[in-house]
């Protein structure tokens, strides 16, 4: 009777200990493989922010060579011969700026017998060069050709773009020049530039897949150089060894074990107290031989609802303290992410629309004429410019008309002209303080106008009278087309653009519209 009775919760107590045990390694395993699990997520989101980054920034690189064949190309067609001398000192211009070109060659278009006429290298072009120039030119109809090489690639252009064309026009990019960039994408990981059809032109880092079940994080998509499609391909190979988080797993794992470890000693600590209430009970029922078969029953009897109802009721202690300990550790981390998430929202949301705002921006309409609301412009260039703006302490004032200012034009080639304008006047202003750039809309006197002025240092004399003309700047990394290709958008839809200082201080820039093609 005493034996039986002593060995069952011995018993109960292995199970209770072994059946804790696996709780323990299921839950800390499940909890390691999540935290991995969210290591590599952050480091697959980390991965393609900073590859959005880089392939937004290798696509503004790419997009400049096509502005530089275009000025190059109209220096080496406009007359009967090249303007060399023009060539020559656009070249140099063009090379110091921006490196990564290396060399700029230009050789006569011909099914026989190219030759090269212009070239900024140290050495004569070799005949093979000049065969692959001569042989894009003549394949060429009108978008540029790329001709890929080990570490670099040749950007090639008919010259003047018509089937008429006379030259080869070629640009040298050093690729892993236009690679460059501060953005860490960390060990194991490798930088690709493919062509159009996959052919490799530069490989930085090495992405290998040893290791224990390694997992690739991989980043592929064309420039948005229309251009040049070449494709930014970034690899990164991660494995759970290099990922396992040794301080949370840790952390988690003793602390689980210790609640475990503190029910269990206290459940056993309870369990002996019932026992040896009941081997005092057993032992005064044994004084009385009279009562001992009905106490020794009652015993058992006890003895068997105590043991069914001691599983429940720790079954539901165990539950309660440990939805109790859940609801106290840190509630007010809730708040807190919920709130972060929902301010990250937002500004992905806005930051999207703005990038959205900025592709369309930055890339060629090829729609018609529409109807375009510069109050609508003006509120654009706002949310575009709002967080520049801020970081400069400038302030941005909008003087819209109550009447919408409607023209007849095609509304990005406009925002940019707006764009154009409103960025000089910021530059303009960065060594002053209390900067101020306004935006005015209004019909006047049978025109749509809207002004950008701002309180900057205003236009020296000296240059006034080649504002307009195109590659005229005095930025140190400027070409010298911004005003000039504004101009031009402005004429194509009948508009005036008109540039001069303020009456006290600074630029005012008015784009004026006549009101009836306006409403067209």
């Amino acid at each position: 009777m005493h034996l039986t009775f002593l060995q069952a919760p011995t018993l109960i107590q292995k199970r209770i200990w072994l059946f804790s045990f696996i709780f323990w390694i299921t839950l800390s395993s499940l909890f390691t493989v999540w935290r991995i699990n969210d290591e590599i997520m952050e480091f697959n989101t980390d991965l393609s922010e900073k590859a959005l980054s880089l392939h937004r920034l290798v696509s503004q690189r790419a997009d400049q060579h096509d502005a530089h064949l275009t000025g190059l190309s109209a220096l080496a067609s406009t007359n009967q011969k090249p303007l060399f001398g023009m060539m020559t000192s656009l070249s140099s211009t063009i090379q110091k700026f921006y490196p990564r070109i290396t060399s700029i060659d230009l050789v006569t278009r011909s099914p026989n017998n190219p030759l090269e006429i212009f070239s900024t290298r140290q050495s004569s072009l070799d005949n093979l060069t000049i065969q692959q120039i001569n042989k894009a030119a003549l394949a060429a109809t009108g978008p540029l050709r790329i001709i890929p090489k080990d570490g670099y690639y040749l950007l090639v252009k008919r010259s003047p773009n018509t089937d008429a064309a006379r030259y080869g026009l070629s640009l040298t990019i050093d690729a892993n020049a236009l690679l460059q960039n501060d953005l860490d994408f960390g060990a194991n990981s490798a930088i690709s530039l493919l062509t159009p059809k996959g052919a490799s032109i530069l490989r930085i880092g090495d992405a290998s897949s040893d290791g224990f079940f390694p997992q690739e994080l991989k980043f592929r998509q064309v420039l948005g150089s229309q251009s040049q499609p070449l494709v930014l391909e970034i690899r990164k190979i991660v494995t759970p060894a290099g990922l396992f988080p040794w301080a949370s797993s840790l952390t988690f794992t003793l602390f689980l074990g210790f609640v475990l470890f503190a029910v269990n000693t206290y459940w056993k600590q309870l369990r002996h107290a019932k026992l040896a209430e009941k081997r005092a009970l057993l032992r005064e029922n044994e004084a009385r031989i009279a009562q001992a078969s009905r106490i020794n029953s009652l015993g058992e009897m006890a003895s068997g609802i105590a043991h069914e109802l001691t599983q429940p009721l720790t079954a539901i202690l165990s539950q309660s303290q440990a939805g109790e300990r859940i609801a106290k550790l840190k509630p007010e981390e809730t708040e807190k992410i919920v709130s972060v998430l929902n301010a990250i929202s937002q500004q992905a949301t806005r930051a999207g629309n703005i990038l959205e705002r900025l592709r369309k921006w930055s890339t060629k309409s090829t729609k018609g004429l529409e109807q375009v609301d510069l109050n609508k412009v003006a509120q654009d260039i706002n949310d575009l410019m709002m967080a520049d703006l801020k970081e400069k302490g400038i302030r941005l004032k909008l003087s819209l008309s109550s009447t919408a200012p409607i023209i007849l034009a095609d509304a990005v080639q406009i925002e940019q002209v707006v764009f154009n304008l409103a960025r000089n006047g910021v530059e303009a202003m960065e060594r002053i303080q209390n900067g101020c750039l306004e935006i005015d809309t209004r019909m006047n006197d049978g025109w749509t106008v809207i002004t950008i002025s701002d309180n900057g240092t205003g236009i020296p004399a000296d240059i006034r009278p080649n504002l307009y003309d195109p590659f005229f700047t005095t930025k140190t990394n400027g070409m010298g087309l911004g005003l000039s290709l504004c101009e031009g958008i402005v004429e194509r839809f009948g508009g005036i653009l008109k540039v001069e200082n303020g009456k006290d201080c600074g630029v005012v820039s008015k784009v004026s519209f006549k009101l009836d093609q306006s409403n067209g």
